[in-house]
C-alpha cells in the first residue's frame, strides 16, 4: 500500500451517472455503522470547497484535505458528483490527558474523533508468513492483499525466483566443505560455464563494481554476486543442491551457476522452511497448519505430530546465522538493526525489480516477505528487498515486539563447537588493530595468522590493483587465467576503482 501509493491516485472505481445519487445503495454496504479502520465502498454526494460529502450506507461523512493527504491533492480535485472509491475511517491521534492538578486520573473522555480516508488497492500483491523454529508451526499467514479479490495463496501455492535469498545456501555448503567466514575470494569480472557448455556466463553485480579481495562474510553481508557463484563453482553445484534440499527446498533445482544468485522458481514455503532449519540449529522441521484437533468438550480427535530430521551441524548453522546477523549489523537489511532482538537473514531481488524479498528470523521465529505482480513486470526502479520487503517484515516484528510473540533482547545461543575471535573486518585475520569484529568459526577452522596494517591499503584499491596481492583458491576462475574465458581486463573507467557502495539488495 505506501509503495503503491507512491504512484498516485488512479481515479474513482466507477461514475454514477443516476440524477437521485442520494437514494443509491452499493452492493458492498451492509447494515449498521462502519467499523474504525475497515475500507468502505462509499458514493461522493458533493464535491467542491476543498471538501467532498461522503455517503456510506446510512451515513454521510465529510472528507477533508487532511483525508487524501497522500494524493498531495484536495477532494474537490480527486473526485465529482457520482464516484465511487475506497473508503476509511481512521482515529485522529489527540493530546494525551494530562493529570488534574491533584494529581488524580483525569475524567473519561469522549470516543476518539473519527477522520474519513481515501484508500486505494494497490495493484501489486504482498505475502508474508511466520514459523516457529522449534516446532514449524504457521503461526501466521497473508497470501494476498485480499482473499475476496484473489483466492490465490502466494505463501503456498506461487513459484517466484527468489535471487540473493538463495545465496545462504551456497555459503552454508562452503561451510560444510570446511570453509570459514573470513576466507577470501577475488571480486572480479569473471566467466563461468553456462548451459551452452561454453565460458558464456558472466554475472555482474548490482552496482555493476568489483570490490576486490572480500571475506565471505563481507561477500554476503553486501550481496555481492561474483563470489558468490566462484563459491558454488569451488564447491561443487551438486553439494549446494544437496544442502538445500535437506534444508528444506522441495523444487528440482538444475545444477547451473545461475542457481547460486536465485534464479529458480521456488514456493515461499518451502523458502521459509529451510531458514527455519537455519535458525533451528540444522534441525529441519515440517511446516503444518494444524496443530490438534478437539471436540467441544475436549476430546482429543486429531493431532499432528511434525517430521524433524537434522539437515546439517549446529555450528554450521550457527556460523551462517552468526554471517547473517551482519546483513541486519551492516549489510543490505541494515535499517532492522536498531529492532532489540537479535535478528538474521538475506534480502533477495530479481531482474528487472519483478521480485523483491525479506526472509529473516529471530531465536524463536522465522518470517517471510514477499512483494511483486503476480505476471511478472518490475515493482519500478530501485525497488529491491531492502526497499520494498524489509519494511514489511519491519512491520511485522514491530508488533511482536509491541505485543510480545518476539521478546526483547532475546539472542541465538551458541552451540558446542564454536569458537568466537576478534577479526579484522577487511583481511579475516586476527585482529591487530584497524576495525574489529567477532567472528564465529566452527572450532578448529579459526585463522591463525595476524592481520597487517597494509590490508586497510590493499583493499582500497581498484580490484585489478589488487588482483597481485591475491593468492587465487585452487580453482578458483580468475581474469586473464587461461580457460576463465576472460582475457587480461584493461583498466575500468573512472569510477571504477572507487570504494563500492553496499548494494540494496
Amino acid at each position: 500500500l505506501r509503495l503503491d501509493r507512491t504512484r498516485g491516485w488512479r481515479g474513482p472505481l466507477a461514475t454514477l451517472e443516476s440524477a437521485d445519487i442520494e437514494t443509491q445503495q452499493l452492493p458492498t454496504w451492509s447494515h449498521g455503522k462502519p467499523v474504525p479502520g475497515r475500507w468502505y465502498q462509499g458514493i461522493v454526494l458533493e464535491s467542491g470547497g476543498q471538501t467532498a460529502r461522503i455517503k456510506i450506507g446510512g451515513e454521510v461523512y465529510t472528507l477533508t484535505a487532511a483525508g487524501t493527504a497522500w494524493t498531495r491533492r484536495t477532494p474537490d480535485k480527486l473526485l465529482k458528483r457520482g464516484a465511487v472509491a475506497w473508503f476509511s475511517l481512521q482515529p485522529v491521534e489527540g493530546k494525551k490527558d494530562e493529570k488534574a492538578k491533584d494529581g488524580t486520573a483525569p475524567a473519561a473522555t469522549a470516543p476518539p474523533e473519527l477522520r474519513l480516508h481515501l484508500e486505494q488497492e494497490p495493484r501489486m500483491e504482498a505475502a508474508a508468513v511466520v514459523l516457529e523454529n522449534r516446532t514449524g508451526a504457521v503461526v501466521g499467514m497473508v497470501g494476498g492483499w485480499d482473499f475476496a479479490r484473489n483466492k490465490f495463496n502466494r505463501i503456498t501455492q506461487a513459484r517466484r525466483q527468489v535471487g540473493s535469498a538463495f545465496k545462504p545456501f551456497v555459503y552454508g555448503t562452503a561451510l560444510e566443505a570446511g570453509w570459514t567466514p573470513s576466507d577470501t575470494l577475488l571480486d572480479a569480472p569473471t566467466a563461468f560455464l553456462g548451459g551452452d557448455g561454453r565460458m558464456s556466463y558472466r554475472p555482474e553485480n548490482y552496482y555493476h563494481k568489483h570490490a576486490g579481495i572480500v571475506t565471505l562474510r563481507r561477500a554476503l553481508e553486501q550481496s555481492i554476486n561474483i563470489p558468490a557463484v566462484k563459491l558454488w563453482d569451488l564447491v561443487g553445484g551438486r553439494r549446494v543442491i544437496d544442502f538445500s534440499q535437506r534444508c528444506g527446498i522441495r523444487t528440482p533445482l538444475p545444477n547451473y551457476p545461475s542457481i547460486s544468485l536465485g534464479a529458480a522458481d521456488l514456493v515461499p514455503m518451502e523458502l521459509a522452511a529451510a531458514y527455519a532449519t537455519i535458525a533451528n540449529q540444522g534441525v529441519h522441521v515440517e511446516p503444518h497448519l494444524i496443530r490438534k484437533i478437539t471436540e467441544p468438550d475436549g476430546h482429543l480427535l486429531e493431532q499432528h505430530f511434525p517430521a524433524s530430521y537434522i539437515s546439517t551441524s549446529a555450528g554450521v548453522a550457527y556460523v551462517l546465522t552468526h554471517m547473517m546477523e551482519g546483513v541486519i549489523d551492516h549489510g543490505t537489511a541494515y535499517t532492522l538493526h536498531d529492532l532489540p532482538i537479535d535478528i538474521a537473514g538475506k534480502t533477495g531481488t530479481t531482474d528487472d525489480f519483478s521480485d523483491a524479498w525479506f526472509v529473516g528470523y529471530t531465536p524463536r521465529y522465522t518470517i517471510l516477505t514477499w512483494m511483486g505482480y503476480d505476471v511478472k513486470r518490475s515493482l519500478g526502479a530501485g525497488m529491491s528487498g531492502a526497499v520494498a520487503a524489509v519494511p514489511i517484515w519491519r512491520l511485522i516484528a514491530e508488533d511482536g515486539l509491541e505485543t510480545g510473540w518476539l521478546q526483547k533482547g532475546e539472542t541465538f545461543p551458541v552451540p558446542a563447537g564454536v569458537t568466537v575471535k576478534d577479526i579484522d573486518y577487511q583481511s579475516g585475520l586476527l585482529a591487530s588493530g584497524g576495525r574489529t569484529i567477532k567472528e564465529a568459526f566452527v572450532a578448529g577452522t579459526e585463522p591463525a595468522r595476524e592481520s597487517s596494517a597494509q590490508w586497510s591499503t590493499i583493499t582500497s584499491l581498484p580490484w585489478y590493483q589488487q588482483k597481485q596481492f591475491y593468492i587465487p583458491k585452487e580453482g578458483e576462475k580468475m581474469p586473464g587465467r587461461p580457460g576463465s574465458g576472460e582475457t587480461e581486463a584493461p583498466p575500468p573507467p573512472p569510477g571504477e576503482g572507487e570504494a563500492p557502495r553496499p548494494p540494496v539488495r
